[in-house]
């Protein structure tokens, strides 16, 4: 029997072509014989229409829309062409509504975690929001950031984020007036 002294390897890395997998979930409809009631079985908890997305798919679109910035028309023609299925610009903003909703209480957590960090770096930019200029005012230390967009700059603003007033630590900005 022959020993291998030694052999040589190549590897591709690739993925896998993206589609769509459908999983269909039936509930069965059973008469007693006995009494003549009717039963039928429920769907697994957040099967709740006819069709719908699933948890991988929105994940995927939020990830590039709010991650990866791709705007909601573009988003729709990289669902179409990754996946062949078109899914509306009225959909990805349900979508962000949930998202926004889902991420409350993560929110909150950060906003008591900055407010107790013995040091945090506050900030804030210009940038326009249904075409008036608003303030996206920044909150952070090198493990995380909270952001927040008001129209105004000052007090009302720092205010209303929730963080500095009630804040004991140092905070670090550029004293911009």
């Amino acid at each position: 029997r022959e020993k291998i002294f030694s052999y040589q390897r190549r590897q591709v890395l690739d993925i896998p072509d993206p589609c769509l997998e459908v999983t269909e979930h039936r509930c069965e409809t059973k008469v007693c014989p006995d009494c003549g009631s009717t039963t039928t079985a429920s769907f697994p908890d957040g099967i709740t229409k006819s069709v719908q997305y699933g948890k991988n798919l929105k994940s995927f679109a939020m990830y590039l829309r709010h991650y990866q910035l791709i705007p909601s028309h573009r988003l729709r023609e990289a669902m179409r062409d990754l996946f062949g299925c078109l899914v509306s610009e009225g959909t990805f903003f349900g979508w962000d509504h949930d998202l926004y909703n889902a991420l409350e209480q993560h929110e909150k957590g950060v906003k008591e975690q900055l407010k107790r960090a013995p040091v945090i770096h506050v900030d804030e930019t210009g940038l326009f929001c249904e075409q008036k200029l608003h303030w996206l005012h920044g909150t952070s230390t090198p493990d995380m950031t909270h952001y927040h967009i008001h129209e105004k700059r000052g007090t009302a603003a720092m205010n209303a984020l929730g963080i500095l007033p009630e804040y004991h630590g140092v905070a670090v900005h550029d004293f911009w007036k």
